[in-house]
């Protein structure tokens, strides 16, 4: 084996300073054992990220870099991998390691650290959305919902937090270490899992979060008005309904699948009181609801809408029950700037031979 070079030797190697034995002398060490390769590699990463100002202004550092990579990678393959510790001691000694140290301690200084750097996602209106977040767990998000979330989830952060304005659906990669917690409105409503699937509703501009389990278990934590917390466990397929007016607490027992249907493009409705189904479709499709006759919000509905265009709904609510509709010019919304068209919904004028509570729409399809 050829003996270490200390850290100045390696540095010096770096910038291309060595003599052509030292240089021999090196090169030789690398193939002596494959940890000496990480060991260049790192010092080297370090090297280049923290000095191309100071030291080496006139290189292109990832130039450089690779330059150090493609010359270590034409080396052969190295033996055994068991040496590494007793190679680091031997062959590169406390200079190299308190290089190294110092480099990394000076990085934390000089560059930010982003492990707590946050993204926000937006799905636009009218448009769904779905990706992966860091830890492998998959995020459907609704027309006009955001998701954000930090890059890294580690161990020291003791959870995987996430923020959820407006709809989204959740496949939780489980690790019971980290739970995975889903805030809504302004963290005073938090969702914890391990490992599970659930929907969440919680728009801003509604007054009901809707929070539905769909495997596994979750735990819902509320934080009230009087600084009291009040805590739920779902279990089995169920929704939670919270008012955040009231501060009160409904449990239903739903089909969890029709519940977050809307991910396949299908909007599903069981027997649904009238305002939840214009939620639904607010969101859906990007419009605004507008009810001159309040007798209609009595009104509930069945149907299985499949890819539909809103005008056929609408057709089917105006076939189906004692309501009817007009569709007015697009408006802008002073408080985010969107388009949006508005439904104005009306009770007809002739509708005696006409149920009006309970209507039916067979429309599965």
């Amino acid at each position: 084996m050829t003996k270490g070079p200390n850290g100045i030797m390696l540095i010096n190697y770096l910038r291309g300073e060595t003599s052509p034995e030292e240089t021999s002398n090196i090169e030789q060490w690398i193939n002596d054992n494959s940890t000496n390769k990480k060991i260049l590699l790192e010092l080297a990463r370090i090297y280049y990220a923290q000095e191309i100002e100071e030291r080496i202004s006139s290189r292109d550092s990832l130039n450089a870099y690779n330059l150090v990579k493609r010359r270590l990678d034409k080396r052969r393959h190295f033996q055994s991998i068991k040496h590494y510790l007793f190679a680091a001691a031997c062959f590169t000694g406390i200079i190299i390691m308190s290089i190294i140290f110092s480099y990394i301690y000076e990085a934390s200084i000089r560059q930010p650290n982003n492990r707590n750097e946050r993204v926000t996602v937006f799905s636009n209106s009218g448009m769904r959305s779905t990706f992966t977040l860091p830890d492998g767990s998959i995020a459907y998000l609704n027309s006009g919902s955001s998701l954000s979330y930090s890059l890294h989830f580690t161990n020291k952060d003791h959870e995987r937090r996430i923020f959820l304005e407006g709809e989204g659906y959740f496949k939780v990669k489980h690790n019971d270490r980290l739970p995975f917690i889903v805030s809504v409105n302004h963290n005073n409503i938090n969702i914890r899992a391990t490992g599970t699937e659930f929907n969440v509703q919680a728009y801003s501009k509604e007054n009901n979060v809707r929070v539905t389990l769909v495997n596994g278990s979750i735990i819902l934590l509320m934080k009230k008005r009087n600084n009291q917390n009040k805590y739920t466990q779902l279990v089995r397929p169920q929704r939670v309904s919270y008012n955040l007016l009231n501060e009160k607490i409904s449990i239903d027992s739903v089909d969890a699948k029709n519940e977050s249907a809307w991910r396949e493009g299908r909007l599903v409705f069981k027997n649904s009181p009238l305002p939840e189904m214009l939620e639904k479709l607010t969101h859906f499709y990007n419009v605004k609801f507008t009810v001159q006759d309040p007798i209609i919000y009595s009104y509930s509905f069945t149907g299985d809408f499949n890819n539909r265009e809103l005008s056929q709904i609408l057709d089917y609510l105006k076939i189906s029950s004692s309501m009817d509709y007009k569709i007015q010019q697009a408006t802008q919304d002073d408080h985010d700037r969107m388009n949006y068209t508005n439904i104005v919904l009306f009770k007809k004028k002739y509708s005696h031979n006409i149920s009006n509570k309970k209507n039916i729409m067979p429309m599965r399809e």
